[in-house]
Protein backbone atom coordinates (compact mmCIF):
# COMPACT_ATOMS: atom_id res chain seq x y z
CA UNK A 1 0.00 0.00 0.00
CA UNK A 2 2.84 2.45 0.54
CA UNK A 3 4.26 2.01 -2.71
CA UNK A 4 0.74 2.26 -4.16
CA UNK A 5 -0.29 5.81 -2.47
CA UNK A 6 3.67 6.73 -3.44
CA UNK A 7 2.88 6.33 -7.16
CA UNK A 8 -0.64 8.02 -6.45
CA UNK A 9 1.13 10.94 -5.19
CA UNK A 10 3.04 11.66 -7.60
CA UNK A 11 0.51 10.77 -10.48
CA UNK A 12 -1.36 13.88 -8.75
CA UNK A 13 1.70 16.33 -8.94
CA UNK A 14 2.19 15.93 -12.71
CA UNK A 15 -1.72 16.47 -13.52
CA UNK A 16 -1.29 19.62 -11.04
CA UNK A 17 1.98 20.93 -12.91
CA UNK A 18 0.34 20.41 -16.56
CA UNK A 19 -2.74 22.08 -15.94
CA UNK A 20 -0.45 25.05 -13.95
CA UNK A 21 1.62 24.56 -17.77
CA UNK A 22 -1.82 25.23 -20.19
CA UNK A 23 -3.63 28.32 -19.06
CA UNK A 24 -7.11 27.93 -18.79
CA UNK A 25 -8.15 31.31 -21.03
CA UNK A 26 -7.45 33.72 -23.11
CA UNK A 27 -5.96 36.48 -21.01
CA UNK A 28 -4.62 40.07 -21.46
CA UNK A 29 -7.93 41.57 -22.33
CA UNK A 30 -8.57 38.91 -25.24
CA UNK A 31 -12.42 38.18 -26.07
CA UNK A 32 -13.89 36.08 -28.14
CA UNK A 33 -13.59 36.44 -31.79
CA UNK A 34 -10.35 38.71 -31.48
CA UNK A 35 -6.12 38.03 -32.74
CA UNK A 36 -4.93 35.68 -30.21
CA UNK A 37 -0.92 36.52 -29.34
CA UNK A 38 1.18 34.69 -26.83
CA UNK A 39 2.25 37.31 -24.46
CA UNK A 40 5.43 35.77 -22.48
CA UNK A 41 5.34 33.14 -19.73
CA UNK A 42 2.80 30.86 -21.44
CA UNK A 43 0.10 33.83 -21.44
CA UNK A 44 -2.25 33.89 -24.16
CA UNK A 45 -3.55 37.62 -25.08
CA UNK A 46 -5.39 38.92 -27.44
CA UNK A 47 -5.27 41.66 -29.94
CA UNK A 48 -7.95 44.35 -29.87
CA UNK A 49 -10.37 44.38 -33.24
CA UNK A 50 -9.72 46.88 -36.00
CA UNK A 51 -10.32 47.95 -39.59
CA UNK A 52 -7.67 47.73 -42.05
CA UNK A 53 -4.43 45.71 -42.19
CA UNK A 54 -1.71 44.00 -39.51
CA UNK A 55 1.08 45.54 -38.72
CA UNK A 56 4.48 44.56 -36.70
CA UNK A 57 6.50 46.64 -35.32
CA UNK A 58 9.28 44.29 -35.46
CA UNK A 59 9.15 43.64 -31.74
CA UNK A 60 5.86 41.63 -31.50
CA UNK A 61 3.91 45.08 -31.51
CA UNK A 62 0.66 44.04 -33.07
CA UNK A 63 -1.94 46.28 -34.22
CA UNK A 64 -4.08 47.52 -37.07
CA UNK A 65 -4.00 50.06 -39.25
CA UNK A 66 -5.60 52.23 -42.60
CA UNK A 67 -2.55 54.33 -43.26
CA UNK A 68 0.14 52.56 -45.71
CA UNK A 69 3.16 54.17 -45.38
CA UNK A 70 5.72 51.56 -46.77
CA UNK A 71 5.55 50.84 -50.50
CA UNK A 72 3.22 47.31 -51.13
CA UNK A 73 3.96 45.75 -54.56
CA UNK A 74 1.37 43.28 -56.08
CA UNK A 75 1.94 41.15 -59.45
CA UNK A 76 -1.92 40.93 -60.02
CA UNK A 77 -4.88 42.96 -58.67
CA UNK A 78 -8.58 41.54 -59.12
CA UNK A 79 -11.09 43.69 -57.95
CA UNK A 80 -14.82 44.41 -58.76
CA UNK A 81 -14.79 48.20 -57.73
CA UNK A 82 -11.39 50.63 -56.86
CA UNK A 83 -11.82 53.93 -55.48
CA UNK A 84 -8.53 55.99 -55.18
CA UNK A 85 -8.54 58.95 -52.83
CA UNK A 86 -5.70 60.72 -53.60
CA UNK A 87 -3.11 59.22 -55.81
CA UNK A 88 -2.86 55.85 -57.66
CA UNK A 89 0.46 54.76 -59.37
CA UNK A 90 0.25 51.23 -61.48
CA UNK A 91 2.00 49.70 -64.19
CA UNK A 92 -0.55 47.83 -65.57
CA UNK A 93 -4.03 47.87 -64.25
CA UNK A 94 -7.50 46.21 -65.42
CA UNK A 95 -10.13 46.74 -63.36
CA UNK A 96 -14.33 46.29 -63.71
CA UNK A 97 -15.12 49.99 -62.39
CA UNK A 98 -12.91 52.80 -61.00
CA UNK A 99 -13.68 55.92 -59.67
CA UNK A 100 -10.68 58.42 -59.31
CA UNK A 101 -11.59 61.62 -56.96
CA UNK A 102 -7.99 63.34 -57.62
CA UNK A 103 -5.65 61.77 -59.98
CA UNK A 104 -5.04 58.58 -61.89
CA UNK A 105 -1.34 58.29 -63.51
CA UNK A 106 -0.93 55.22 -65.81
CA UNK A 107 2.87 54.00 -67.01
CA UNK A 108 2.08 51.78 -69.46
CA UNK A 109 -1.54 50.60 -70.49
CA UNK A 110 -4.96 51.19 -68.98
CA UNK A 111 -7.65 49.32 -69.66
CA UNK A 112 -11.59 49.41 -68.45
CA UNK A 113 -14.52 46.66 -68.68
CA UNK A 114 -17.93 46.98 -67.68
CA UNK A 115 -21.17 47.60 -68.73
CA UNK A 116 -20.59 51.03 -70.40
CA UNK A 117 -16.69 51.12 -70.55
CA UNK A 118 -16.95 54.08 -68.77
CA UNK A 119 -14.09 55.70 -66.77
CA UNK A 120 -15.04 58.89 -64.86
CA UNK A 121 -12.47 61.35 -63.66
CA UNK A 122 -13.61 64.59 -61.08
CA UNK A 123 -10.11 66.38 -61.92
CA UNK A 124 -7.65 65.37 -63.82
CA UNK A 125 -6.12 62.43 -66.31
CA UNK A 126 -2.59 61.82 -66.98
CA UNK A 127 -1.65 59.87 -69.42
CA UNK A 128 1.56 59.49 -69.90
CA UNK A 129 3.04 57.29 -73.15
CA UNK A 130 0.48 58.67 -75.58
CA UNK A 131 3.26 60.63 -77.86
CA UNK A 132 1.97 58.92 -81.03
CA UNK A 133 -1.32 60.32 -81.40
CA UNK A 134 -3.65 62.93 -79.91
CA UNK A 135 -7.54 62.29 -78.34
CA UNK A 136 -10.21 63.38 -79.04
CA UNK A 137 -14.01 62.64 -77.89
CA UNK A 138 -16.93 61.68 -79.54
CA UNK A 139 -20.29 63.84 -79.17
CA UNK A 140 -20.92 61.06 -76.46
CA UNK A 141 -17.73 61.97 -75.08
CA UNK A 142 -15.95 58.62 -75.53
CA UNK A 143 -11.84 59.60 -76.40
CA UNK A 144 -10.85 58.73 -79.68
CA UNK A 145 -7.91 59.86 -82.03
CA UNK A 146 -8.47 62.70 -83.19
CA UNK A 147 -9.09 63.54 -87.35
CA UNK A 148 -6.40 65.54 -89.03
CA UNK A 149 -7.32 67.41 -91.81
CA UNK A 150 -6.44 66.99 -95.16
CA UNK A 151 -2.29 68.08 -95.58
CA UNK A 152 -2.02 67.85 -91.61
CA UNK A 153 0.57 66.12 -90.30
CA UNK A 154 1.28 65.25 -85.96
CA UNK A 155 4.86 65.08 -85.30
CA UNK A 156 4.89 62.55 -82.12
CA UNK A 157 8.51 63.73 -81.40
CA UNK A 158 7.83 67.66 -80.99
CA UNK A 159 4.34 67.26 -80.26
CA UNK A 160 3.12 69.60 -83.15
CA UNK A 161 0.97 69.93 -85.56
CA UNK A 162 2.02 70.69 -89.03
CA UNK A 163 0.85 70.88 -93.02
CA UNK A 164 3.10 68.21 -94.22
CA UNK A 165 4.55 68.95 -98.13
CA UNK A 166 1.77 67.18 -100.44
CA UNK A 167 -1.42 68.54 -98.18
CA UNK A 168 -3.15 71.69 -97.39
CA UNK A 169 -4.58 74.10 -100.23
CA UNK A 170 -2.22 75.29 -102.76
CA UNK A 171 -4.58 76.57 -105.57
CA UNK A 172 -3.76 80.42 -104.91
CA UNK A 173 0.32 79.48 -106.11
CA UNK A 174 0.02 76.53 -108.30
CA UNK A 175 1.34 77.20 -111.74
CA UNK A 176 -0.35 74.86 -114.11
CA UNK A 177 0.96 74.07 -117.83
CA UNK A 178 -1.19 74.03 -120.59
CA UNK A 179 -0.30 71.99 -123.65
CA UNK A 180 -1.22 71.62 -127.58
CA UNK A 181 -2.47 69.10 -129.50
CA UNK A 182 -2.63 70.42 -133.35
CA UNK A 183 -4.39 73.70 -132.69
CA UNK A 184 -6.10 72.43 -129.41
CA UNK A 185 -5.53 73.65 -126.39
CA UNK A 186 -5.60 71.50 -123.28
CA UNK A 187 -8.76 72.22 -120.87
CA UNK A 188 -8.23 74.13 -117.90
CA UNK A 189 -9.07 72.85 -114.60
CA UNK A 190 -10.28 75.37 -112.31
CA UNK A 191 -10.12 73.26 -109.38
CA UNK A 192 -5.99 73.29 -109.44
CA UNK A 193 -6.01 76.90 -109.39
CA UNK A 194 -9.33 78.14 -107.36
CA UNK A 195 -7.90 80.13 -104.84
CA UNK A 196 -5.26 82.25 -107.21
CA UNK A 197 -2.86 80.39 -109.70
CA UNK A 198 -2.07 80.59 -113.13
CA UNK A 199 -2.49 78.84 -116.08
CA UNK A 200 0.72 78.99 -118.29
CA UNK A 201 0.66 78.16 -122.12
CA UNK A 202 3.34 79.01 -124.72
CA UNK A 203 1.69 78.28 -128.52
CA UNK A 204 3.41 76.77 -130.74
CA UNK A 205 0.95 78.21 -133.09
CA UNK A 206 -2.87 78.95 -133.27
CA UNK A 207 -4.55 78.02 -130.46
CA UNK A 208 -7.79 77.22 -129.60
CA UNK A 209 -8.83 77.18 -125.78
CA UNK A 210 -12.32 74.72 -125.31
CA UNK A 211 -14.58 74.33 -122.55
CA UNK A 212 -13.03 74.54 -119.05
CA UNK A 213 -13.67 71.91 -116.58
CA UNK A 214 -14.57 72.10 -112.44
CA UNK A 215 -16.23 75.26 -112.83
CA UNK A 216 -19.33 76.02 -110.00
CA UNK A 217 -21.31 78.37 -109.39
CA UNK A 218 -21.66 77.35 -105.60
CA UNK A 219 -17.84 78.71 -104.99
CA UNK A 220 -16.06 81.77 -107.03
CA UNK A 221 -12.67 81.13 -108.25
CA UNK A 222 -10.03 83.34 -109.76
CA UNK A 223 -6.98 82.97 -111.39
CA UNK A 224 -5.29 83.84 -114.70
CA UNK A 225 -3.86 82.81 -118.00
CA UNK A 226 -0.46 83.85 -119.26
CA UNK A 227 0.15 83.13 -122.64
CA UNK A 228 3.40 83.48 -124.53
CA UNK A 229 4.19 83.65 -128.41
CA UNK A 230 7.06 81.65 -129.91
CA UNK A 231 10.23 83.18 -130.66
CA UNK A 232 8.76 83.63 -134.42
CA UNK A 233 5.04 85.76 -132.91
CA UNK A 234 2.10 85.72 -135.25
CA UNK A 235 0.16 83.18 -133.37
CA UNK A 236 -3.44 84.10 -132.71
CA UNK A 237 -5.59 82.50 -129.83
CA UNK A 238 -9.55 81.84 -130.09
CA UNK A 239 -11.56 80.82 -127.11
CA UNK A 240 -14.85 78.63 -126.84
CA UNK A 241 -18.19 81.01 -125.87
CA UNK A 242 -18.31 79.37 -122.63
CA UNK A 243 -15.57 82.60 -121.98
CA UNK A 244 -16.85 85.38 -121.80
CA UNK A 245 -14.86 88.60 -122.88
CA UNK A 246 -16.19 92.84 -122.75
CA UNK A 247 -18.36 93.37 -124.77
CA UNK A 248 -18.81 90.07 -126.03
CA UNK A 249 -15.51 90.71 -128.16
CA UNK A 250 -12.73 87.82 -128.14
CA UNK A 251 -9.40 90.38 -128.03
CA UNK A 252 -6.75 89.81 -130.60
CA UNK A 253 -3.58 88.91 -128.26
CA UNK A 254 -0.23 90.43 -128.86
CA UNK A 255 1.32 88.94 -131.59
CA UNK A 256 5.11 90.33 -131.43
CA UNK A 257 8.04 87.57 -131.07
CA UNK A 258 7.41 86.09 -127.40
CA UNK A 259 5.56 88.32 -126.31
CA UNK A 260 3.21 87.38 -123.29
CA UNK A 261 -0.70 88.02 -122.60
CA UNK A 262 -2.13 88.03 -119.23
CA UNK A 263 -6.03 86.95 -118.80
CA UNK A 264 -7.60 87.16 -115.65
CA UNK A 265 -10.45 84.77 -115.31
CA UNK A 266 -13.27 84.37 -113.12
CA UNK A 267 -16.06 82.20 -112.87
CA UNK A 268 -19.54 82.92 -112.94
CA UNK A 269 -21.80 82.86 -109.74
CA UNK A 270 -25.12 82.15 -111.46
CA UNK A 271 -24.29 79.70 -114.36
CA UNK A 272 -22.41 76.57 -114.05
CA UNK A 273 -19.38 76.40 -116.18
CA UNK A 274 -19.24 80.18 -117.40
CA UNK A 275 -16.18 81.81 -117.15
CA UNK A 276 -15.73 85.84 -117.13
CA UNK A 277 -12.33 86.79 -118.75
CA UNK A 278 -10.18 90.18 -119.43
CA UNK A 279 -6.83 90.67 -121.34
CA UNK A 280 -4.84 93.11 -119.69
CA UNK A 281 -2.64 95.37 -121.82
CA UNK A 282 0.16 94.37 -123.44
CA UNK A 283 3.17 94.93 -121.04
CA UNK A 284 6.74 95.43 -122.12
CA UNK A 285 9.98 95.11 -120.54
CA UNK A 286 11.60 98.97 -119.75
CA UNK A 287 14.95 99.34 -122.13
Amino acid sequence: MKIQQILLVLLLACVFQIRAAVPSGPTGGATNNTLAQWTGSNSLGGIANGIGLLTNNGSGGFGFTTNIAQDVTYNNITTTNLTVVNQLTVSNIIVTNITVQNNLTTSNFFTVSGNHNTVIVSNSLSVQPVKTNLLATTSTGLVTNANYGTGIAWDPATLTISATATGGDTTGTNIVTLTMTGTNVSAMDFSLVQRGGVFKLQLTGNGYVGAPSNVANTSVSQCWLMVQQPSTGTCVLTFTNLYCFSEGVMPIIDTNNSAVSVFQLVSDVFTNGLVHASVSTPSKRTP
